[in-house]
């Protein structure tokens, strides 16, 4: 089962997540690890930029839309393009930045930008994170 990693104003990953081993790592789909569970994902954030989609594309300073914060509840009640259902100018929703230069990959960490970086007009079209288990 896949999931994204998504909040709206009532469900989280920490909501939807309950059915995913948690002794089991994340990854990304050429085996790197980004953490060593959800809870340590949770914890400390990944290990790596999450910088490769589903066809083994590599992206960096790309915006995530996500509204979860670094704890993997809602960031906010409101900015989530009204339920992930709506692009539109005057809606937002809060966006991580999937992977920096390693210049930069100490401030992207430490600020947990991953999941939560910046809160942008929905009308434009952003990447997802997605885990599968």
């Amino acid at each position: 089962m896949v999931r994204a990693w998504l909040s709206d104003a009532m469900s989280s990953p920490l909501t939807r997540y309950e059915e995913i081993d948690p002794s089991l790592p994340i990854a990304l789909v050429n085996g790197r690890r980004v953490a060593a569970s959800l809870a340590d994902l949770i914890t400390h954030g990944p290990e790596v930029g999450i910088s490769l989609d589903e066809q083994r594309v590599v992206w960096t300073d790309e915006y995530v839309w996500t509204n979860t914060a670094a704890t993997g509840e809602p960031f906010s009640e409101v900015d989530h393009c009204a339920g992930w259902i709506a692009a539109s100018l005057e809606l937002f929703a809060r966006v991580g930045i999937n992977a920096v230069a390693e210049e930069y990959q100490a401030e992207w960490s430490a600020n947990r930008w991953w999941t939560s970086q910046a809160t942008l007009q929905c009308s434009n079209q952003r990447r997802l994170y997605c885990l599968e288990q």
